[in-house]
């Protein structure tokens, strides 16, 4: 005889209700903000000019990256003054009229940059390239006129037709302040 025996329909009960709660747990921490950081990110000497050489890589492919556009190595000329990831989207970014600049978003998600309504900042084309050495989607942004400007980008899931998926949005902005020098 079992002194803490509990019938099977009542275990089963207790573990659905269990699964169900920690289920909204995890539900209401990725919908919570990331954190309070506060800051600033400055960039170098700015830039004349901005060109891409890109080279496109087969593998993987723009479905099980995330990344909008197509997997390629991109040499910029000059490089980027500063590389941006969802770490710093709390924080204010300070760049120079010409500087050049990228923002890297870590493959597995499925990444969109929102219109863009400013003419502060120029997208560089390629725009949301994956780079598989860096295992990011990039894009790259060049410093046009001095002035603040909002860079906003959604992230979802990537679903595999005929699995679960998870349906969740999430949003990362970015906030550049733009000086003459």
């Amino acid at each position: 005889m079992r002194m803490f025996a509990a019938p099977t329909h009542l275990s089963f009960a207790r573990a659905l209700w269990f699964l169900l709660a920690a289920g909204a747990m995890l539900l209401v921490a990725g919908c919570a903000p990331g954190g309070t950081r506060t800051g600033t990110v400055t960039g170098a000497q700015p830039s004349q000019t901005t060109t891409a050489r890109p080279t496109t890589t087969a593998s993987p492919n723009p479905t099980e990256t995330g990344c909008p556009g197509a997997n390629q190595q991109v040499t910029w000329s000059p490089p980027p003054v500063t590389i941006l990831t969802p770490q710093q989207a709390l924080m204010q970014v300070n760049v120079k009229v010409g500087d050049g600049f990228e923002i890297a978003l870590p493959m597995g998600s499925k990444w969109k940059l929102a219109p863009m309504t400013s003419s502060v900042l120029k997208l560089d084309t390629p725009a949301g390239y994956g780079d598989t050495a860096r295992r990011s989607c990039i894009w790259h942004f060049t410093a046009q006129a001095s002035g603040r400007a909002e860079v906003q980008f959604s992230q979802e899931p990537i679903c595999v037709k005929g699995k679960a998926c998870p349906h969740h949005v999430a949003l990362v902005d970015f906030t550049v302040q733009v000086s003459k020098s």
